[in-house]
């Protein structure tokens, strides 16, 4: 669990790097199990030991009922959540005889008094927390699973664990849904605060009715993540959970991207009448020139020799979206163009020169690339973490308790 700490000591002391685990999530519940193990099992029967003075006689037989209670409670909690490594097993049997334990205590033995259930109080707590632990984090599900076909790269040295990574995170473009589960989650964009180094990101969930496509349930999470501003460039990310009495939601950012316009220069094309310019999702069609031309940008002057394209903006299925008609003129010799905007595509259109003996005209086009933003994502459910939050509740009244009637005895 330490390694990260002492490694870098252990280096500079023998030279050699100490490699971390393939899988440091296993690693470390493989070890920390059976912490929690030997823990929750001396936070059940350490209530019947007294100090030097205790009579093992009088113990054993409530012990062995309480363990008796506890494989029954054991083996009905694994069957139903389908608990089948042996090794949480024995966690869920520490977790459940601390539980047992403390409630016969209180209620067995102190009576259920007041001043004397303080200690019971916060082991029951404590066993509640190792439940909760337990049951939220064995039957945890990723509910973001990347179907997209895009290959993410999320900074996995190993290559299981990028495979993993890959397969467990979404890509969300701003305003697009993308199924979770039973939601659709859509990136809204970020925000920030003042002196505030963090980003809030706001996505969606929504959730629709399977045969009528109503939605029955909406909501809006704001995970936050910022780079660390120490020369480490880490991104540290903070979750954002959606709360039911049965499980939690939780969403937290694993990348960003966020790329500025696209402020390219013009491009310049010489075409025919007839001749279409492609661009990006777009092309233009040339009809032709007109000396018609009703511009507000335009006053004609004597000797003014203007002409105006008659260009047509249509999209990818053919639809037309617009008439461009930039304008090309003489003035006293010399050569003056006038161009046409379309905000709604970002397209700038100049027209530039006629070349007669050709019988070509000359266009610059510059259309700006929209911001780019999009998003990575993982969102897990935890089920019964409420267990958990329940269990530092409780072991915290139970602390209380204990120590205001110390105090009251002092």
């Amino acid at each position: 669990t330490s390694l990260p700490i002492w490694a870098p000591l252990a280096k500079w002391i023998s030279g050699k790097d100490i490699a971390p685990p393939i899988d440091p999530m296993t690693q470390y519940n493989n070890i920390q199990v059976w912490v929690a193990i030997v823990l929750g099992t001396l936070s059940g029967i350490t209530l019947y030991l007294k100090f030097k003075h205790t009579d093992m006689k009088a113990v054993w037989p409530k012990l062995l009922a309480l363990i008796f209670s506890t494989v029954i409670a054991t083996a009905l909690i694994a069957y139903t959540q389908k608990i089948s490594t042996w090794q949480y097993v024995l966690m869920l049997f520490a977790a459940c005889l601390s539980i047992i334990c403390s409630v016969y205590y209180a209620i067995g033995v102190q009576q259920a008094k007041l001043n004397k259930i303080g200690a019971a109080t916060a082991h029951f707590g404590f066993g509640l927390i190792l439940l909760g632990i337990l049951l939220s984090s064995y039957n945890k599900e990723v509910i973001s699973f990347n179907t997209s076909g895009y290959q993410l790269n999320l900074g996995k040295e190993d290559a299981k664990e990028q495979i993993k990574e890959n397969r467990e995170n979404v890509l969300l473009f701003k305003n697009v849904p993308v199924v979770l589960g039973d939601y659709e989650a859509i990136f809204r964009g970020d925000s920030t605060i003042p002196n505030d180094p963090r980003t809030f990101y706001r996505v969606d969930y929504i959730k629709r009715d399977s045969a009528s496509k109503a939605i029955t349930e909406a909501f809006t999470l704001y995970p936050t993540a910022f780079v660390n501003p120490k020369g480490m460039n880490g991104f540290i990310a903070n979750p954002a959970s959606k709360h039911y009495l049965s499980k939690d939601i939780f969403t937290f950012i694993t990348s960003v991207y966020k790329d500025k316009a696209d402020e390219s220069a013009y491009k310049t094309y010489t075409v025919h009448i007839g001749d279409t310019i492609f661009l990006d999702k777009q092309y233009i069609y040339f009809k032709g020139i007109s000396t018609n031309i009703n511009d507000p940008r335009y006053v004609p002057q004597n000797g003014d020799v203007a002409v105006a394209a008659q260009l047509e903006l249509y999209d990818a299925e053919k639809k037309k979206l617009a008439d461009l008609k930039p304008i090309y003129f003489f003035r006293q010799r010399y050569e003056y163009h006038i161009d046409d905007t379309l905000s709604s595509s970002l397209l700038f259109v100049d027209f530039t020169k006629i070349i007669p003996e050709q019988n070509v005209s000359v266009f610059k086009i510059k259309q700006i690339k929209p911001k780019e933003e999009y998003i990575t994502l993982k969102a897990l459910v935890f089920p019964y973490i409420n267990v958990l939050w329940l269990g530092v509740i409780v072991m915290f009244i139970g602390f209380i308790i204990s120590l205001f009637n110390r105090n009251k005895k002092a």
